[in-house]
């Protein structure tokens, strides 16, 4: 076998002595880099390393190879002490008792829970004894579970006594739904017992067929003797002053620490660690990971991060607290904190020391980058995709599969452009996980900088968070990325789309050239701004509209007159830039204005009479700091509705005061666009395309798009004003509150509204009264603040409920009959911590459908409880949004529009009796709700008992809106892949298509495991399965109940599904009630990770749906039954498979057969079959 060692490039004189060993035993080893009393390697590897050097240590690999790094007298060491007991030998003296690996991993007891632990990749070699946080402990005598692994390793027998000497014992492997599946009865292991009440093992490889770790049973703590060695990580403290780090470290350079590498089976708990380190990635200078790793990588299945920034070098020595993130949590272990420290010459070094052992298999994480002496901004790839626009919808594209080297530059159908820095939805990008900048774009002075990339799932916008990549500010005012490879499809990254209107021939150009000028011009269409007509308008050079001559210095406040700003500011063209205008009643630029409006805001349905377009183009700030391009749009309909479109490329900070949006005289409608910068105005909309905002400006409504209802003249201003108090209104039409019709409500100064007088302080849960609370908390209005409210039945405001019902509810057909807008405006929190404003809206249709909008603005964090959604009396209905903050309820929605949530709330529920052959759900038997979100799932389900399907055991489920159950994730997946889709993943779908809850029905879930439920499933799995003898243990419901298709269909769907277990048996029972015709393509069935899948349902035809209820497998109108696991008595002997190959090869060749039986081979590994399978050809044909 080849073996070679890596050793990184150091500005050294080394002379390193590599020793290649096999099969020596301790005792033959030797070194003569120095005295007996030097350093020597004390771990049997494939390679031992020994670098002598006359000044200070150098590198080595830890963990897999053993180290000697001499310094004269005293040396540094660091050695994998995991593995220090002699071979294993023949010798008849030779006593394991006393020659043993220690295994103080507390991860492997029966009492931690599932996880991917896979002992599988650990190279056993001799005897180990098992700890528990320095406790004896042993492997269990029965059937186990947890163990930080799929598969948990029992002793099926007893410990021997210390008179039994070494025995042998089977090794079992609970799986399969058996205790001891037969992958694993075959394999044995040697046991001793030893004076000191422990028990040493004699571990070695098994088979394998997923995740399985050797366990130790928590119930046989005993104390031990043994002492761990190895500095305390609370003193490990570097305090000389005289010592310099940068010059005296260990140098490690382990491939496998690499964020990119996946688990190889190493420890660092069981590494020696004495001393600072530098770390390297094949010779390439590393330093420890700042950003989110994935589990399994780095070598390990924890991944060590460095939480904080890398000092400076004017700190000094730093402490900085070590991170394990665990699944898709960056923080979920915290480890023993570090010493760091910044060193001449662009690198850092680290006093490691041991992690904290409780953590699985933790492993610290280092990433390298580029330092190429090649400028990228002069030196990159052009990336001209127009499908990685935020706004392009395809989802085929990922990123894995691009071979990516070097510098890249974003262009958008030739506009150089950029990544986005916030939040982009998913299915986004051309892809399904849409990835994005977290952070802002560096400047040119800070040169080369990195960034964590992330991709959104649900609500969490970096639910994702992707390999870290290298950005540039470059002069010219652009942007380079070094992109990496990421880890899984699909996911690519995301560009800003540049999408200015186009200057087209007959454009005014150079129409401003004086600084601070303006010029006037006559409109071919009248434009109504909050009610006043305009016939002409002026153009002015510092970024802004006027409808009278004005000639401010750059950007001021305190101007009180009609304004439109897209970017007011000290504007200049010395050097270059061109200020342009058009205006157009036909042709191709109203075409597109009408486009535009539609795009940006669903719902307005207008016929565009007119447009006016004018471009800032590569002007500059004054002083000059880049290139400044901006572009605003004037539209205006026959019916004098008026709109403002301002689009945003790429610009520069500035410089001087500015100001985006617009005002009136005496500020009686205004918005700013509020942004950090001028630079992020890119970034930023208010329509869900970056760079893009758009507003209404005739005096109808104001600003649609910032989703507030406006108080229009005539609203009841400082409603409420007592702290703590409450207004009784009187309602102009009755109000539906699932059930009850009210004529009244009470408007409360906390951030609720009630139908009976009520005075909590502050938010209090324990009240039981139907309650709509967009934020419930303790609120005042002792320095600011007013609370408003106005009612309407007819004109603007009813307009505008039906367009924002319709748009959010397409299919809904509605027509608002009245509506209520109550408005908590710059009020304060107690104690104030700034200004609080948030809007709740009723609205009912002549149909007595009632709906409850909640619209958030600027909220900072409240220091008190608090809870926004909606509650009845006994919480028959309730709902909570879920936010970490009340500051972050502006960033959360159920109907796609940050800071908006809307629900139906006229009728109960489930009012109906559920169909005769549904298992019992709902509140009345204590189910839980998911959310009423699109394409949402629940939250990780502890299951009350193992469930295996087909052959993999799982602990816990995800309930998914969609219409299916998975096991490893939640699962937003509303387009069905024909089963068998070889997904790699495990999942049941009752009914999968794409489901919208957000207005009614309600999906739940329970688990029983007692009652008359059991009693139920006990009978209906006797009578589908005669054959066998069965008595459930344990039941899961989950129920679909009268959900409507998306978007919001109006109509109504039922269906469940139930697991059932017991005694090693899995089942699966589907149950259907009415379901609603629909032309989405629907699958019903269960599909695995490995070859076993059922469909009975596969259909685009919605004449077929609705006889699910009438359809069966076991004769019972409406139900479908599956076995999905059996316990099984038999070994498997022959897999037989009848292939159909497509290949270039000719099989007839018998080279060729070797070859394609190994492939074949490989891949039924790859897919879980045992390894111990042997393939072999039974018959050829020629082609």
């Amino acid at each position: 076998m080849d073996h070679s060692v890596q050793i990184p490039v150091v500005s050294l004189k080394t002379v390193a002595i590599i020793l290649m060993i096999s099969g020596f035993t301790k005792a033959e080893i030797d070194f003569t880099t120095g005295s007996p009393t030097d350093s020597t390697a004390a771990d049997i590897g494939t390679t031992v390393v020994a670098t002598q050097i006359p000044t200070r240590s150098t590198t080595s690999d830890v963990g897999t190879t053993a180290i000697s790094t001499v310094q004269g007298p005293s040396s540094s060491v660091a050695t994998k002490t995991g593995i220090t007991a002699a071979l294993t030998t023949a010798n008849p003296g030779y006593d394991p008792c006393s020659n043993y690996t220690v295994l103080d991993q507390p991860w492997r007891a029966t009492n931690e829970s599932w996880y991917y632990v896979c002992d599988q990749y650990v190279e056993w070699s001799g005897w180990y004894r098992l700890l528990y946080h320095g406790m004896n402990i042993r492997m269990p005598e029965v059937c186990s579970g947890g163990c930080s692994t799929n598969i948990a390793l029992w002793l099926n027998g007893s410990h021997p006594q210390i008179q039994d000497g070494i025995v042998t014992r089977q090794i079992c492997g609970n799986a399969g739904g058996s205790c001891c599946y037969s992958y694993y009865s075959t394999t044995s292991i040697r046991v001793k017992a030893c004076p000191g009440n422990f028990s040493v093992y004699e571990f070695i490889g098994v088979p394998y067929w997923w995740c399985s770790a050797y366990c130790a049973d928590i119930t046989t703590l005993t104390p031990s003797n043994f002492s761990t060695t190895g500095a305390n990580p609370e003193t490990n403290i570097t305090t000389d002053s005289s010592f310099d780090p940068c010059y005296n470290y260990t140098a490690l350079d382990n491939y496998w620490r690499d964020i990119h590498t996946y688990y190889r089976g190493h420890d660092d708990t069981r590494v020696e660690w004495k001393g600072w380190y530098r770390l390297y990635l094949q010779g390439k200078s590393a330093q420890m990971s700042e950003w989110c790793a994935s589990y399994m990588t780095c070598g390990g299945v924890t991944p060590l991060l460095l939480r904080g920034s890398h000092p400076q070098i004017g700190d000094g020595i730093v402490t900085r607290d070590v991170i394990g993130s665990r699944d898709l949590t960056c923080s979920y272990y915290k480890s023993n904190p570090v010493q760091v420290k910044a060193c001449p010459g662009n690198y850092y070094v680290y006093k490691l020391v041991k992690p904290d052992v409780s953590i699985p298999l933790p492993s610290y994480c280092a990433v390298s980058f580029s330092n190429s002496s090649v400028d990228p901004c002069y030196s990159y790839t052009a990336l001209n995709d127009a499908w990685r626009s935020t706004d392009s919808t395809t989802t085929s594209q990922c990123d894995m599969y691009v071979n990516w080297v070097g510098w890249y530059r974003l262009f958008y159908q030739g506009q150089s452009t950029k990544m986005p820095e916030t939040c982009v939805s998913p299915y986004r990008c051309g892809t399904d996980i849409s990835l994005w900048l977290n952070g802002s774009h560096p400047r040119v002075e800070d040169g080369v900088v990195v960034r964590q990339i992330c991709g959104s799932f649900m609500s969490d916008c970096c639910f994702y968070k992707f390999f870290p990549i290298q950005v540039k500010a470059c002069p010219g005012n652009y942007y380079v990325y070094e992109f990496v490879k990421q880890n899984f499809c699909n996911a690519a990254y995301c560009s800003v789309p540049y999408r200015l209107f186009p200057i087209l021939p007959g454009t005014i150009q150079q129409a401003v050239t004086v600084d601070g000028g303006s010029t006037l011009i006559q409109l071919d269409y009248p434009f109504f701004y909050f009610g006043k007509p305009h016939s002409q308008l002026y153009l002015s050079m510092n970024g802004f509209l006027s409808f009278e001559p004005l000639y401010p210095v750059g950007y001021d406040p305190s101007l009180n007159k009609d304004i439109i700003a897209p970017l007011w500011t000290k504007i200049h063209i010395y050097t270059r830039g061109n200020i342009s205008y058009s205006q157009a009643t036909s042709g191709p630029l109203v075409k597109l204005a009408a486009n535009e409006i539609s795009q940006v805001l669903p719902g307005y349905y207008i016929s565009v009479s007119w447009v006016f377009i004018s471009t800032w183009e590569k002007v500059e700030f004054e002083p000059d700091v880049g290139e400044v391009t901006f572009q605003l749009l004037l539209i205006s309909d026959s019916k004098n509705r008026s709109y403002v479109v301002m689009n945003y490329a790429s610009i520069p900070i500035s410089p001087q005061a500015w100001m985006a949006g617009y005002k009136t005289e005496n500020n009686t409608h205004n918005f700013t666009i509020e942004a950090p910068s001028t630079s992020s105005l890119f970034s930023t909309t208010n329509v869900g395309t970056p760079g893009h905002w758009a507003f209404r400006v005739d005096g109808a409504v104001s600003a649609p798009s910032t989703f507030f209802f406006p108080m229009l003249p005539g609203a009841i201003q400082h409603a409420v004003t007592s702290d703590g108090d409450s207004r009784l209104i009187q309602l102009d039409y009755p109000f539906v509150y699932f059930g009850k019709s009210h004529s009244q409500i009470y408007l409360s100064m906390d951030g609720f509204l009630a139908f009976e007088p009520l005075y909590p302080d502050g938010y209090n849960p324990t009240l039981n009264k139907d309650i709509i609370a967009p934020l419930w908390t303790d609120i005042d209005s002792y320095n600011r603040g007013n609370i408003s409210y106005q009612q309407a039945t007819n004109g603007s405001l009813i307009e505008l409920a039906t367009s924002e019902m319709n748009s959010m509810f397409s299919g809904l057909n509605f027509s608002a009959s009245w509506v209520f807008v109550g408005t908590w405006e710059k009020m304060e929190f107690e104690p104030d911590t700034g200004e609080v404003t948030f809007q709740v809206v009723l609205v009912s249709d002549s149909k007595n459908r009632s709906y409850v909008l909640m619209n958030y603005g600027s909220i900072p964090p409240d220091p008190l409880p608090w809870m926004a959604g909606y509650k009845t009396v006994n919480n028959t209905y309730s709902f909570s949004i879920q936010a970490p903050s009340t500051s972050s309820l502006s960033a959360t929605t159920n109907v796609g529009k940050p800071g908006r949530w809307a629900f139906q709330v006229d009728s109960a529920v489930s009012v109906a009796p559920p169909p005769a052959l549904f298992y019992p759900f709902g509140s009345g038997v204590g189910d839980t709700l998911n959310p009423r979100s699109d394409d949402g799932s629940s939250p990780a389900i502890n299951l009350q008992s193992p469930f295996t399907f087909f052959r993999r055991t799982y602990t816990k489920l995800y309930v998914n809106n969609n219409g299916h159950l998975t096991f490893d994730q939640p699962w937003d997946s509303y387009t069905p892949t024909q089963f068998n889709a070889y997904s790699g993943r495990d999942v049941i779908a009752p009914f999968w298509t794409d489901i919208d809850n957000r207005g009614a029905g309600t999906i739940s879930y329970n688990q029983y495991s007692n009652g008359s439920v059991l009693s139920q499933a006990t009978r209906d799995i006797n009578q589908y399965f005669p054959q066998f003898i069965f008595t459930a243990s344990w039941v899961f419901v989950a129920t679909w109940d009268k959900v409507a298709y998306y978007s919001y269909s109006g109509t109504e769907t039922s269906f469940q599904v139930v697991l059932i277990s017991g005694v090693g048996f899995s089942f699966v029972l589907i149950n259907y009630g009415d379901i609603a015709p629909t032309n989405y393509r629907v699958e019903a069935g269960y599909d695995t990770n490995f070859t076993d899948f059922s469909v009975f349902l596969w259909t685009n035809d919605k004449s077929t749906i609705p006889n699910l209820k009438y359809l069966s497998n076991v004769n019972v109108p409406g139900r479908w039954a599956f076995v999905l696991n059996q316990p099984s008595n038999t070994n498997d002997g022959v897999l037989a498979a009848r292939l159909k190959v497509l290949t270039g090869s000719n099989l007839t060749d018998t080279n060729n057969q070797k070859i394609f039986l190994q492939q074949l081979q490989d891949e039924l590994r790859r897919r879980g079959v045992s390894s111990t399978i042997k393939v072999k050809r039974v018959q050829k044909k020629s082609p």
